[in-house]
């Protein structure tokens, strides 16, 4: 029947029965999820979780929360936790997936900001959860905030987006906004990616760095005024810079 209805039914209409589909069973999870695994607060619709990979509420809670444990665990290694800051920072947050479980890891102690160039997911931050402090940044520098305002900066699969230009002009934006002694915590590809990466030939190489982990890797940097060591260390990683030095 499902067959015989694929072939006589118009692509478009088959398209927009699927989409009815999934909106009906989207408002069915909302309601079974949002007191069980939310955490108290709303979920994104569906429109905004598919933008970061996550169509289904139960993948889009657990990997936010499993992103967030793992930040901790990094931060844990040089003797820290998210209680441990007063002004965080979430760059790129999108509609809020690792956002929404920061009140509880901070103890409702730090200021919690988020930005991103998605409008639709800003707007609806900034209607829904009352912990933060939520605006639109633009596809380049700068951020709408004072220098030295965060001791802590996350950045969960941002710069796998950007160029290298990207990557390069936001570090050092985000400098700009952190404090001396505070932490930037990103993510960027693993090593799949890396090799991969190596393995293509010159003139076919993207221009972004790469560095290792599985699946995803934490780089930790502590910013100074007078060192920008995750400049250094970026370049090191990037073969096709290293290959022009």
């Amino acid at each position: 029947m499902i067959k015989f209805m694929k072939r006589i039914l118009p692509a478009s209409l088959r398209h927009s029965l699927h989409r009815a589909r999934i909106r009906a069973t989207d408002r069915v999870q909302l309601f079974f999820w949002y007191r069980s695994r939310s955490n108290g607060f709303p979920v994104p619709p569906v429109d905004l979780r598919t933008r970061v990979g996550s169509s289904s509420i139960e993948s889009y809670l657990t990997q936010g929360q499993r992103h967030v444990y793992d930040l901790q665990h990094a931060l844990g290694v040089i003797g820290q936790e998210f209680a441990s800051f007063q002004a965080i920072l979430e760059f790129g947050c999108g509609s809020g997936r690792q956002t929404r479980w920061l009140p509880q890891l901070t103890r409702n102690r730090a200021a919690i900001y988020g930005t991103d160039l998605d409008v639709p997911s800003v707007a609806w931050l900034q209607t829904t959860f009352p912990f933060g402090n939520f605006s639109v940044n633009g596809p380049q520098p700068p951020l709408p905030y004072l220098d030295e305002r965060f001791d802590l900066i996350l950045a969960v699969s941002v710069f796998t987006h950007l160029t290298e230009t990207g990557q390069l002009s936001w570090l050092s934006e985000l400098r700009r906004v952190t404090r001396p002694g505070g932490v930037l915590l990103l993510t960027t590809h693993g090593p799949h990616a890396l090799a991969k990466h190596l393995q293509e030939s010159a003139d076919q190489r993207p221009r972004w760095p790469c560095s290792v982990g599985n699946p995803w890797f934490l780089w930790l940097f502590g910013i100074s005024r007078d060192r920008p060591i995750y400049i250094g260390l970026l370049t090191k990683l990037n073969p096709a810079r290293r290959e022009s030095s």
